[in-house]
This record gives structure tokens, sequence and C-alpha cells, in this order.
């Protein structure tokens, strides 16, 4: 069976074929956005909007993986309010102060940890 990845799917297929971290990246400097991927690396300087949000190493990978496109960056809300709820979780805060952290519901603060269990 296959591991489900906490990603939106459009960012799993960019974390599948270029990395993770370029996908998290992405999500991170870029959601919401539309943007363009260069066909060729060679453009790609230190002014480019892509390399100046997520760097030159990540740039060309994505270059390598999905030159040419227009991509429709998801936010991936959900997967980094995952994130910062296991860190707080492990640093010994209750499901209260996460939710509050959060500004979430103790509930859904709950299912947070409930479906990062399952993971």
């Amino acid at each position: 069976m296959t591991k489900r990845s906490p990603l939106p799917v459009s960012l799993a297929a960019i974390a599948n074929e270029a990395g993770e971290d370029v996908a998290v990246a992405l999500a991170r400097i870029f959601g919401g956005e539309r943007i363009y991927v260069p066909k060729d690396a060679a453009t790609l300087t230190r002014k480019h909007p892509l390399v100046a949000g997520i760097g030159i190493g990540m740039a060309q990978r994505l270059v390598a993986v999905r030159g040419g496109e227009r991509l429709q960056i998801a936010t991936a809300r959900s997967y980094f309010r995952k994130r910062e709820a296991a860190r707080l979780l492990a640093r010994g805060r209750s499901i209260g102060e996460i939710a509050r952290h959060l500004g979430v519901c103790r509930r859904y603060a709950a299912r947070l940890m409930a479906d990062e269990a399952r993971a």
C-alpha cells in the first residue's frame, strides 16, 4: 500500500518529482499563486522570482521536471498546521494550548493530532 502524502495532490506530485523540500518551499513562498517555470535553467538568475523565493538549487530541480509549465501552487495550510501542531506537541504543549496557538478549536487540534498519529 502506498503511503499518502500529507501535501495537497498538486504539491505531492512536485514532491515526488523534485523533492519534498521543493514542494514545501513553493507552498510557503508562492502558496495561492500561479507561477511560470522557465523551460531553460540558464534563464534562472539571482533576480528571477523563483530563485529569489526558493533558491537556485531547488529552482533548477523544478525546471528539470516542470520546465515550461504554469503551476497553481496550493497554500497547504493544513500541512503547515499539522507540522506546527506536531512540533508544539513534541514540546509538551496541551491540545488546548495548540488550538489557541493555531487559532482553531480544540476539537480540530485534536483531529490534527489524530491524523498525524495515523500517518
